[in-house]
């Protein structure tokens, strides 16, 4: 199956101030199965909208109007695509210690989503680079840096064991070294578990050094990118 996500004729209009218009216009988009795809573009383009869109967890002032999206060659209902949420496509969020609940340890939570063992915990834990384990298992979301947080909810996210992972700008508070080292990391997602990603940033860097496919949004638009890091459009 070549590709995992489709995205055909998508409008979103968005109501404020008793006015309309278009925050996406007729997107087309497609997502392949184990890759690295990227989504580039100013901050207030529709980046964020385009992927809460794809789980239906868009605010009462938007609206999708028109489109098809497609998961798994399966055209899905609007109003169905909050059953592909965790199971199917996990979404982290740009401040992700704000989706963790700040008095519950991170072991609990962890089983909340999924009861495992501990020690698949643990392989999933190890994977995304932790070593002091039992520390953060008994640890509250407070008592870990963001960075930590960012990965605690990748590992729910594995747990759920979902086919495609979406990250809203998940570099936006690193620096250079720890942004490649994340970039490595969601490759080693890709590659050791067989999962697909969706990967939001504003970062143009990283994003050709780690994607496999890019798409700019640019005036209510998304199309393919072939060379990015050629773009005028002032992305910084």
């Amino acid at each position: 199956m070549k590709y995992l996500l489709e995205v055909k004729g998508l409008t979103i209009k968005v109501y404020a101030n008793k006015k309309t218009r278009d925050v996406l216009k007729d997107v087309d988009f497609k997502l392949k199965r184990g890759e690295i795809t990227s989504l580039i573009g100013r901050s207030g383009e529709g980046k964020t909208v385009f992927s809460l869109s794809l789980l239906n967890l868009l605010s009462n002032k938007f609206k999708i109007t028109k489109g098809e999206i497609k998961f798994n060659e399966k055209v899905i209902n609007i109003n169905d695509l909050k059953f592909l949420r965790g199971k199917d496509i996990f979404y982290i969020p740009q401040n992700s210690v704000s989706s963790l609940n700040p008095v519950v340890k991170i072991k609990k939570q962890i089983n909340e989503t999924r009861r495992i063992k501990e020690e698949e915990m643990i392989k999933i834990l190890k994977d995304l680079g932790f070593t002091d384990f039992q520390r953060i298992l008994n640890s509250y979301p407070f008592e870990i840096s963001g960075g930590q947080a960012q990965r605690v909810v990748i590992a729910i996210g594995l747990c759920l064991n979902p086919e495609l992972l979406i990250f809203d700008e998940p570099t936006s508070s690193l620096d250079e070294n720890n942004r490649i080292a994340f970039g490595k990391l969601i490759r080693e997602i890709v590659n050791r578990y067989g999962k697909s990603i969706l990967l939001i940033s504003h970062n143009l860097d990283f994003v050709k050094m780690f994607s496999d496919t890019v798409y700019e949004i640019s005036n209510n638009k998304i199309q393919k990118s072939t060379n990015p890091l050629n773009s005028d459009k002032g992305i910084n």
